[in-house]
């Protein structure tokens, strides 16, 4: 990934400042079937302390709008957007995203596409929006401006370009992803079958099992429970009762199993 060259949107960038900008963004986010979503918050150093999201970015196909929530009252206009059922929202790490933003305004998602969560769904053991971009796009994205001042007036250059590149590869995952035929026509996740599903489960309790160094054993166990969902879920839709973990584990290796014999 290091031999990789750094890229950044290089479209038209709108700062949303006003009502007339407000009305012009919303004319064309309307039109889109697919939009890139990301949002921004403030860091926090200290202990206990949090903040709520300043920023909220969406990339179309002709450029990127971004909404400093502190510069005017966008939750109408933003409920409009997630809430719409025929627009394809797609982001990484979604679901933090949108349960922050509720905090902000309230509104009911519809038609959100979490790209990390199918791409796990799809065996990619590395699903953060770096590491898509690197084995999908063939190019890094900088983080070196993620813990910046989002809550500050005014966003510099380096800011602006790295949000809109955020929004940005957001939609260009999901065109890539349809490319290589991961959506269906509707832009959901293909289902996989349930014993490679299951296989990716075995595979990461394998090398929990095998690993010994503390730092390690604590990513793949929140590679395991990404994986665990999708296998729970995947057992649901196909009718399979299950119990607890480790009857869950169990399934998955007779699954495993199974499919070998056949």
């Amino acid at each position: 990934m290091a031999k990789l060259a750094i890229r950044i949107y290089e479209g038209p960038i709108h700062l949303v400042s006003s009502s007339h900008d407000l009305a012009l963004a919303v004319q064309v986010i309307r039109g889109e079937k697919v939009v890139g979503l990301d949002t921004e918050t403030r860091p926090a150093f200290r202990k206990g302390e949090s903040y709520l999201p300043c920023l909220v970015q969406i990339a179309v196909a002709s450029g990127a709008y971004l909404f400093q929530l502190k510069r005017m009252d966008f939750s109408r206009a933003l409920t409009e957007i997630l809430e719409n059922p025929s627009l394809i929202k797609a982001g990484i790490g979604l679901a933090d995203d949108i349960k922050s933003l509720k905090k902000v305004f309230p509104f009911q998602p519809q038609n959100l596409l979490d790209l990390s969560l199918a791409a796990q769904s799809q065996g990619f053991e590395q699903s953060s929006v770096r590491s898509l971009a690197a084995q999908l796009l063939g190019f890094r994205v900088s983080k070196s401006t993620s813990t910046s001042n989002w809550a500050a007036n005014q966003l510099t250059p380096k800011q602006i370009a790295y949000a809109a590149t955020d929004a940005w590869v957001c939609r260009e995952l999901f065109l890539r992803f349809k490319e290589l035929g991961l959506l269906d026509p509707e832009g959901r996740p293909k289902k996989r079958p349930l014993h490679l599903v299951a296989k990716d489960y075995v595979d990461i309790l394998e090398r929990i099992e095998r690993t010994k160094d503390p730092q390690k054993l604590q990513k793949l166990e929140e590679k395991r429970a990404a994986i665990h969902w999708n296998f729970m879920e995947s057992l649901k839709e196909q009718g399979i009762e299950f119990g607890d973990r480790f009857d869950t584990a169990k399934k998955a290796f007779e699954l495993v199993q199974k499919a070998k014999v056949q």
